[in-house]
């Protein structure tokens, strides 16, 4: 400002530079610790704090959440444009956990969270009293904005993970939040029912698996196991591994054996050209969680180690992965591809081995989508 005339003089910024107080490269890294690695707000900000002396506002904090999902925007945008004759969701499609160590104070047990949809009655029914009420508030916000109207036109194919039955995979001394308790089952299958679709019969999947055909639910139709055929071209098998799940050590199973049995006659059958795993937990990745398939567990460093034992971790998770891995790379004429959800990232990589078991002469392809 000139202190003559008071007239302001600003000069143009160069080519490609933001007027916004942020770069592209800090934006990125709080959607990321917000979005993928489930930070809350504050933490986000005291990280941001503690590593590079930036000092953020939480309205900062959400402005750039904003930003990142204003970017993106678009590349959902082109990918909706292109038409998909199908689209699978998988997992975690609502975020409320009631009792999880980690995140209940921050989720559905937060006073905020409490405040916005009500507090649940684990002893009272979930459908047609309070309980109704309380789900449909905390649940309608995350599910219905997101699919109702963009994929009106689109089959989507829905597949439950840990946080759909409302709450994160964790086991301590105090609490093994899986396999689900009965209360966690009926609002997992009350958000199903109200907002997404069961799998629909397959005349190559049984009947009588676990959760199809249940007295409530149509004929045939399958809460947890499901399928995507497209002629003789292509099937996908979709398949819940929380709803299942036992603890028994060595004979442990994410999917129930009958369930396994299905997956690896499909896996068999030679109808199609192509056949694709879609289970809601990733084979061939891991983050050190105790739901996973695989031992490792992250250690003092901060690093994946199998050094230290994974408390209640149950080995015959293992043997079922490297059963259904097996049948996988065991497939005539076909490329073994596995496609699935849980770690909120974008990876492709290629699983050589297992264990004892050698896949090089058929590598199984895995993606994180």
């Amino acid at each position: 400002r000139c202190p003559s005339c008071g007239k302001r003089t600003r000069a143009d910024l160069p080519a490609g530079v933001s007027r916004r107080p942020f770069g592209a490269r800090l934006t990125a890294v709080i959607a990321l610790l917000s979005g993928r690695y489930r930070l809350s707000r504050r933490e986000v900000r005291q990280l941001v704090q503690d590593l590079w002396e930036v000092k953020l506002s939480l309205g900062a904090v959400v402005r750039q959440e904003q930003v990142q999902s204003a970017a993106l925007a678009p590349v959902v945008e082109e990918a909706r444009a292109a038409i998909p004759q199908a689209a699978v969701v998988n997992g975690d499609h609502v975020y409320w956990d009631l009792l999880s160590p980690l995140l209940a104070k921050r989720y559905g047990a937060s006073p905020l969270a409490e405040k916005i949809a009500g507090k649940f009655d684990r002893a009272g029914v979930v459908l047609g009293g309070d309980n109704e009420s309380v789900l449909k508030r905390a649940a309608g916000p995350q599910i219905a904005p997101m699919y109702a109207a963009d994929f009106r036109s689109t089959p989507v194919f829905f597949l439950q993970d840990d946080h759909d039955y409302f709450d994160n995979d964790e086991a301590t001394d105090e609490i093994v939040t899986f396999p689900p308790s009965y209360f966690m089952l009926q609002l997992a299958r009350a958000t199903q029912q109200m907002f997404y679709p069961e799998f629909l019969p397959d005349s190559a999947r049984p009947r009588g698996l676990p959760w199809s055909s249940a007295a409530d639910r149509a004929e045939g139709v399958s809460e947890c196991f499901g399928t995507i055929r497209y002629g003789r071209l292509a099937e996908v098998l979709l398949y819940d591994i929380r709803r299942t799940l036992t603890l028994a050590g060595p004979s442990a199973v994410y999917v129930d054996p009958e369930a396994e049995k299905w997956l690896k006659a499909r896996t068999a059958a030679t109808e199609v050209s192509h056949l694709v795993h879609a289970p809601s937990n990733p084979p061939g990745w891991t983050a050190g969680k105790w739901g996973e398939w695989y031992p490792d567990i992250l250690g003092p460093d901060r690093k994946l180690t199998t050094a230290i034992p994974k408390p209640y971790w149950q080995s015959g998770w293992l043997k079922q992965h490297d059963r259904l891995m097996a049948a996988l790379s065991a497939m005539k004429g076909r490329v073994p591809l596995v496609v699935s959800g849980d770690m909120h990232s974008i990876a492709r990589g290629t699983m050589l081995r297992s264990g004892a078991l050698d896949f090089r002469s058929h590598p199984i392809n895995v993606a994180l989508p």
